[in-house]
């Protein structure tokens, strides 16, 4: 596994944990997606994009090798 491949999987865990644990629903940054998705909606789409984060960076080299 790659520097990349793992800096991936790391951006990715942390994404799913912040789905998981709802942090960033309340902060002024990330208001105008929570208010087009809601507050559930917002958890699912950071699930995920942290989940298909995992998902390339640990199945990279099946397709390449």
């Amino acid at each position: 596994m790659s520097k990349s491949e793992m800096w991936m999987s790391v951006v990715g865990g942390i994404l799913m944990l912040l789905g998981i644990f709802k942090v960033g629903t309340s902060t002024r940054r990330n208001r105008w997606i929570v208010n087009l998705l809601g507050e559930t909606g917002y958890q699912i789409f950071l699930i995920v994009i942290g989940a298909t984060f995992l998902i390339l960076a640990l199945f990279t080299n099946v397709f390449y090798e």
